[in-house]
């Protein structure tokens, strides 16, 4: 069996996969303060629970999910349908460190993939990479 497979089956449970309560995701995503068209980019997405949580917060907003996972991909990928959000969620597959932004992004997650980009230093690299990319071409 693949590890993504089992990775898949072992958090299967975990709906936010980190330890956090649904109330405090919610908190944090309020504290961003993004525009209700916000365009967000979740790194590491697994399957999706930040990026369309975060949907629910920014009512025109889009979000673009990034995790070298297909398991959890189709998870995320259902959980948009079942919520109505498949329109405004686009699911990638392919390593989140790799990703080129098209534009910047007003709002990027990266929840519990620190080691995936070579630690945190990295991981925030990235993130200000993808935020600023139109910023700065």
């Amino acid at each position: 069996m693949d590890r993504q497979r089992l990775n898949g089956i072992a958090h299967s449970h975990h709906p936010i996969a980190a330890p956090i309560f649904g109330v405090n995701v919610n908190r944090l995503l309020r504290r961003a303060d993004q525009q209700p068209s916000a365009r967000i980019l979740d790194l590491g997405c697994g399957e999706g629970a930040w990026a369309l949580q975060a949907l629910a917060h920014y009512p025109d907003g889009h979000a673009d999910g990034i995790d070298v996972s297909p398991y959890a991909l189709g998870r995320a990928g259902a959980a948009a349908a079942e919520r109505g959000l498949t329109d405004r969620v686009t699911l990638h597959e392919r390593d989140a460190r790799t990703y080129l932004p098209d534009g910047d992004y007003d709002l990027v997650l990266r929840v519990g993939s620190t080691l995936a980009f070579g630690g945190f230093a990295e991981a925030l690299q990235l993130a200000r990479s993808a935020r600023e990319s139109r910023r700065h071409p």
